[in-house]
């Protein structure tokens, strides 16, 4: 997207006349009208009439922003080695990140690219909240199950779409019967993670006749999206209650 916005701006340029190809093919390069002498470092003489209050003006607006990206980079690399569990500080060093980061930043402007950034922000609420293990989806999955099973208030046939494979194989694939018989554990005699949730759901799809379909996630699919529909309606009204 990035790159198609430089091409749809040139070419609009290009219609308006900001475009000069004057000299274009002469060896020197230009882009837009007046470029070089609005942005440019250097007189009419080329790099060796370098104009010095122009580069130290250039400087001064720079720096700050360096010492605000560093800054950024400093919380971002501490939010996640809180999430890890591990010292990203030490290992593999603060140098080694920022260079990581600095080197990112300018292969990017050698293609056209935009700046390497980093979500400092979204991170530290991972950080905060603890709330980062990818079994979260899964316990999502299971609760939204037993949630609509409960509300049957007699012996129904029930079709369940969901877009969660664990969920869906645990019964289609028998895994969950396996899991029982083998006293809760799994195929390669780990121990299988939330047996309270499972035994709940196995008892409640025993009370009516279930049957479990698998639907791609985020797929147009007609009871997907009404769920979907549900799910931010009830954020929304949370939110406004707040």
């Amino acid at each position: 997207p990035i790159l198609i916005g430089f091409v749809v701006g040139y070419i609009y340029g290009l219609c308006i006349g900001l475009v000069n190809f004057d000299g274009a093919f002469s060896g020197d390069i230009i882009i837009f009208q007046q470029t070089k002498e609005l942005w440019g470092f250097w007189g009419p003489e080329g790099v060796g009439n370098l104009d010095g209050g122009k580069v130290v003006s250039a400087i001064l607006m720079i720096a700050p922003l360096a010492v605000v990206t560093f800054m950024e980079h400093l919380g971002d690399i501490s939010a996640n080695s809180t999430v890890c569990g591990k010292d990203f500080m030490r290992d593999p060093g603060l140098h080694r990140t920022v260079l990581g980061d600095g080197v990112a930043t300018m292969l990017a402007g050698l293609i056209g690219g935009p700046a390497n950034t980093t979500y400092g922000e979204n991170t530290a609420v991972l950080a905060i909240t603890k709330n980062y293990n990818p079994n979260n989806i899964l316990l999502a999955a299971i609760f939204a199950v037993i949630a609509g099973l409960r509300c049957l208030k007699e012996r129904c046939k029930v079709n369940i779409y969901s877009d969660s494979a664990y969920t869906v194989n645990a019964f289609n694939q028998h895994w969950l019967e396996n899991w029982r018989k083998s006293g809760w554990k799994k195929a390669d005699g780990k121990p299988v993670l939330n047996v309270d949730l499972w035994q709940q759901l196995l008892e409640l799809t025993q009370q009516h006749e279930v049957r479990f379909i698998k639907v791609k996630g985020h797929a147009d699919n007609e009871y997907n999206n009404r769920c979907d529909a549900l799910a931010r309606a009830a954020i929304k009204k949370l939110n406004e209650g707040a």
